[in-house]
């Protein structure tokens, strides 16, 4: 995550391709579950973190879809609509990778920052700090 933004190659491609392919760690909507909330958010960080890194592909604005569906899975199986209370434990969403990840792709993506803004907001108010 320390080198989101930074230019990447066709590793840093395939593995965002690979590690958000629902066949590698299931998928909420398959209806398969990751056992705890905490444990889906972090799985998918590496890989929402890689498609920072191609900014320069032609694809890019695909690639931001993908992530900002894998976002959007996450915020509707983890946090409670509309008053945003997060079903894990507090001290598990005050450590949220949902946030790092919002505010990554606040700062990095171009499809739908307002995914990452609700993201943000969502995570911040269902910790304890």
């Amino acid at each position: 995550m320390k080198n989101a933004g930074k230019p990447g190659g066709v590793a840093a491609m395939i593995e965002a391709q690979y590690r958000l392919h629902s066949d590698i760690y299931g998928s909420y909507w398959g209806r398969w579950s990751p056992e705890n909330p905490n444990f889906f958010s972090d799985f998918i960080k590496l890989p929402f973190a890689k498609i920072t890194n191609l900014k320069g592909h032609p694809r890019f604005k695909e690639f931001c879809k993908l992530a900002e569906m894998k976002l959007r899975e996450d915020i509707y199986h983890s946090i409670t609509m509309p008053g945003g209370a997060g079903q894990e434990c507090p001290g598990y969403m005050a450590m949220s990778h949902m946030m790092h990840m919002a505010e990554m792709g606040k700062k990095h993506l171009v499809h739908r920052r307002s995914t990452c803004t609700t993201a943000l907001r969502f995570s911040r108010t269902s910790s304890p700090t």
